[in-house]
Parts: structure tokens; C-alpha cells; sequence
């Protein structure tokens, strides 16, 4: 999904990597690019979760906050410690 902003734009991107693990054969991962003036910034996290509602989840969140490649450690990190939590 790619954000239209005034001088630039951010591109967000959900992706699925295989792995050896029958039980959860996907983790996911999310991307974000954002082109900012003269400026390109990119930040992914891989194996976020396997989960697949939950990276979804994430990735929703993500886009209607307009994150930016800068927040997004910080903002999987409170995803994370929100549904994982005990």
C-alpha cells in the first residue's frame, strides 16, 4: 500500500517467508519505505510473527498512523508486547 504525502510518499508492504518449522510454515514480516523530499529511508522487521491475523493487524495499524521507516521498531514492539503479553 503506498501513501501519497506532500513531497513524497511511504510505502508500506506485509511479507510472508517460509521457514522450517511444520507447526508455523510462514513468518511474517513488514516493510516500510518512504521517500521524503531528496530523502529515501527504509526499515523492515522480518519474523515479526506467525501469526497471520496479527501481522495484519500490525500492518493495518501501521498504515492508518502513517508510520514512518523510523518508527516502525518502536511501533512493532508495542504491537508485540500488546498481544503477547500475559
Amino acid at each position: 500500500m503506498t501513501e501519497e504525502l506532500p513531497g513524497g510518499m511511504l510505502r508500506y508492504e506485509l511479507f510472508g517467508d517460509e521457514t522450517d518449522n511444520s507447526e508455523y510454515p510462514v513468518s511474517y514480516g513488514v516493510r516500510i519505505t518512504g521517500r521524503l523530499a531528496a530523502d529515501t529511508e527504509c526499515a523492515e522487521i522480518c519474523d515479526v510473527t506467525e501469526n497471520r491475523e496479527y501481522a495484519q493487524q500490525l500492518f493495518e495499524r501501521l498504515v492508518l498512523y502513517t508510520a514512518l521507516p523510523s518508527e516502525l521498531e518502536y511501533a512493532a514492539e508495542d504491537f508485540l508486547c500488546e498481544k503477547y503479553s500475559v
